[in-house]
């Protein structure tokens, strides 16, 4: 099992990444759908890594996590492309989800 960090494509969320869990290993930059509320929305993969290295953190979390629903595209974006959302977000005092949604077509 792997914990994916999440950046979601979607304007008025106040997280900027959000946590959830795959069966798969997912590349950086993978387009996939998550549970967001009640709906399913879109998200760029920004992190994937292993849950036995994470087992400490996730028992002291205080809430559970949920699973990916599916992977739409692997690779979808470059780790080059997304660090530049990341400082575009930061110079424009935006979350990167926003900002992806701006730069990336529907």
């Amino acid at each position: 099992m792997f914990i994916i960090s999440v950046i979601p494509i979607a304007k008025g969320i106040g997280k900027e990444v959000l946590t959830y869990f795959s069966a798969t290993k997912l590349p950086e930059g993978a387009v996939v759908s998550v549970p967001l509320r009640d709906k399913i929305v879109r998200a760029i993969v920004e992190s994937c890594k292993d849950a036995k290295s994470q087992k400490a953190n996730l028992r002291s979390s205080s809430f559970a996590l949920k699973k990916i629903s599916s992977a739409d595209a692997l690779q979808f974006l470059l780790p080059g492309f997304i660090s530049a959302i990341h400082e575009a977000a930061r110079y424009f005092v935006g979350t990167t989800g926003a900002s992806l949604e701006l730069f990336i077509p529907s």
